[in-house]
Parts: C-alpha cells; structure tokens; sequence
C-alpha cells in the first residue's frame, strides 16, 4: 500500500511538471517620464511605471474584437506614481488659477490578448490620490537633495481619495514594406471610465527602422489600458529574438476628455480646481533600440493646453526600459 501511495505521488508530480506553467514571464517594462528633460518643472512633472507581463496559458476567457484561434494572452501588472504640480512652486499660497499639487500611487492589474495584427487591452487599476501618494515626500527629496531648492505649496494638494479607473483599449497592427527598411502602422482607440479619469482617446504610433520590434509599442505613464511592449505573436510561433535592431518612432492622440481629477479637483468639490479643456491633443517623436533580451527608447512629447488658465502648451520625455524573460 505505501509503495502504491508513493508512486502515485511520484506520478502526480511527474505529470505535473510535464505541463504547461499557468504563467510564463514574459517581460519586465520600466516607464519614466519627467519635464525636467526640457529643464522645466510644472504640470505634469514626474509619472513612474514598473510593470511585469506574464503569458496566461489559459484559453477560456476571450475579449472580443480578436481571433481567439491565433491570439495568446497576457497578464500585467504593475505600480506606478504620477505627479501634478502648479508652475510656481516656490508659492507657498494658494493658486486658484493653476493646477493643483495632487499625486496618484496605484496599482493596475491588465488582462491583454495579442495576435501579429491586433490588440484588446483591459486594465483596472486602483490607489490613493492625496497626501498618502507620497509625491510630496519623493519631490521634496529631489529638490532639497538635488536641486537645492524648496517647494512651498504641497499642503494645498488633493486630499485623500480613492481611485479607481477601468480602461479598455483595441490596437491594430500594419507592417508596411519598404526597399530598405521595416515601417509599421499601429493605430489604436479606447477609453476610460472612473473616478480619476474618464476620457475616450484615438491615436496612433508609426515606425521605422531596421529589426523592429514586434510589439505594440511604447506608451504614456498617464494612458490607462495601455501597457507597453505587448508582443504581436501569433499563438503557436516562436518569438525571434533579434540580435539588434534600431527605429525612429512617432507617435499622436487625441484625448476626450469627460472628467480628470488632477484639473477638476477631488470628487467631494472641497479642493482647488481648474477649468479643462475638452480636448488634448500630443504629439511625440524620437528614437530607441534593441539587443537581445533589452529594450529601450526615447520619445520627446509637445501637449496642448489641458486647461483654460494654461499660459502655454507643455513637454515632457518618455523613457522606456525593457527586459524580454
């Protein structure tokens, strides 16, 4: 009896690690995005991303606009911090005519499935705007540390709310033949619903260069739903790793814009606010490259106005590092 017992544990664990795992790592993505790249501080200051993308071998649950048959799915997730500030930070009064100091820590947990030609992306992410961020405390350090100065104005930031933003968002992917270098076409459309943001959003991303990757893309710390690197594989083919590879990228959208806490202020109405823009309009170019396993790029973005009392529209630089398992 104890040596059928044995054996049948033997043989569990043999059939077990026979199998598929449920989730294979798959990639490691880190977004920084900062103003300081055109030596300005103001608005949209600081967004921070670290995320992990797993392959999910599980096939029994589909988002729609895909073909299931040729599409493999993927889970995310990751922690981020983003930060808003007024222009003035050396005011230590209010600003009522400016953005207000608010800081968003959350984490997002984003269910992707992928084919070489097209994307759904569905994320929910979940944190705290306010005091309990943190931002007040990680801008102090930079600047008193850093940059020796003093910011003055953060006891007038968001107070503390819950956030809970769910996003959805459907890419496609076009490869277009040149004489002597790859290009691709990946335009997108999506949104957002919550009490952070709730927005509808229409861009695109082109590229060219040569070995390009094949993935979706790089994308903005602030777009809900919109995980970077995503790989367009079909199901069944081995990904090629390219031994290098370089690209020029652009990229644009355009953001409707229904409700954005960072502008209008805490839900309850008892904080400082401004007047938004229905409409935000970016535009993006730069560089990036890759070897092996890694990934990484630069992209310059120009932002319009995103509020009524903006004095001038905005920019800010995107760096992404990535590390393909």
């Amino acid at each position: 009896m104890m040596r059928f017992l044995l054996l049948s544990i033997f043989l569990v664990f043999s059939l077990a690690a026979e199998e598929k795992p449920l989730l294979e790592r798959e990639r490691f993505n880190a977004v920084f995005e900062n103003d300081a790249f055109f030596r300005i501080d103001r608005w949209y200051s600081v967004g921070v991303d670290l995320s992990l993308l797993y392959k999910f071998n599980d096939d029994s649950f589909h988002l729609p606009f895909l073909d299931h048959k040729n599409s493999i799915s993927y889970l995310g997730f990751g922690l981020s911090l983003e930060m808003y500030t007024p222009a003035s930070l050396s005011d230590p009064f209010p600003q009522p005519n400016d953005r207000p100091y608010a800081g968003w820590l959350y984490g997002s947990f984003a269910f992707h499935q992928s084919n070489a030609k097209r994307l759904d992306s569905l994320e929910l992410q979940v944190g705290v705007v306010g005091p309990s961020s943190k931002a007040q405390q990680v801008q102090a350090v930079i600047h008193d540390h850093i940059l020796g100065d003093d910011v003055k104005g953060w006891r007038y930031q968001l107070h503390d709310e819950l956030g809970v933003n769910l996003a959805y968002h459907h890419h496609e992917r076009y490869p277009i033949s040149l004489k002597k270098y790859e290009s691709v076409f990946i335009p997108r459309i999506g949104g957002v619903l919550g009490d952070v943001r709730t927005e509808f959003d229409v861009g695109a991303l082109y590229r060219v260069g040569v070995n390009i990757p094949k993935d979706y893309g790089q994308n903005f710390v602030m777009m809900p739903g919109l995980d970077s690197t995503i790989p367009a594989v079909d199901k069944g083919i081995e990904r090629n790793k390219n031994h290098q590879g370089y690209y020029l990228q652009v990229q644009s959208d355009v953001r409707f814009v229904i409700r954005d806490m960072f502008l209008q202020g805490n839900t309850d109405g008892n904080s400082l606010s401004v007047n938004p823009y229905p409409l935000v309009f970016r535009l993006g170019g730069g560089i990036g490259g890759s070897y092996e396993n890694y990934q990484l790029s630069l992209i310059y973005t120009v932002e319009s106005k995103s509020f009524t009392q903006q004095s001038k529209i905005h920019a800010y630089a995107s760096l992404l590092f990535t590390y393909s398992f």
